[in-house]
């Protein structure tokens, strides 16, 4: 069963219900357990494959979720869903929201754009987004700013 949540990203805080800060076991309480769960770069993941998201928990930082990878095409971002949109759409309703110029990466294979004010990092494949991940936003001395 496919848990029901809102999948509005709202930068520094998360998706929907789903709010940075939480841990692991509120964040099993909202969407059950996950598919998969993996160590990565001091975190441990958790992917829900129908949702197409990917939850971070942070050891770092109290083992609290802190970032967030969304794959899923019916999420929105400033009220648009743009999973799947060309970087040229993507980057002009992001510019209306966001003033800062992004920094630019080119793998060959991968195209990131990141908003490192916001924490917003945009991934795109073939000139078609197919990742917006988020983080907590932190305060001056790098503690995290929980929502």
């Amino acid at each position: 069963m496919i848990p029901q949540i809102a999948l509005e990203i709202s930068i520094g805080k998360g998706v929907g219900s789903i709010q940075f800060g939480q841990d692991e076991q509120q964040i099993i309480n909202l969407l059950g357990r996950p598919d998969k769960i993996y160590e990565s770069a001091g975190s441990k993941r958790l992917q829900y494959f129908d949702l197409l998201i990917e939850v971070a928990i942070e050891f770092e930082y109290e083992n609290k979720f802190g970032w967030l990878e969304v794959q899923n095409p019916d999420a929105t971002l400033f009220g648009q869903k743009l999973i799947g949109a060309s970087v040229e759409k993507v980057l002009s309703v992001v510019s209306t929201e966001i003033a800062d110029r992004p920094k630019h990466d080119d793998y060959g294979h991968l195209e990131t754009y990141f908003y490192e004010n916001q924490w917003l990092e945009l991934q795109f494949a073939m000139n078609r987004l197919i990742s917006i991940n988020i983080g907590v936003l932190f305060i001056d001395d790098n503690r995290p700013d929980w929502p």
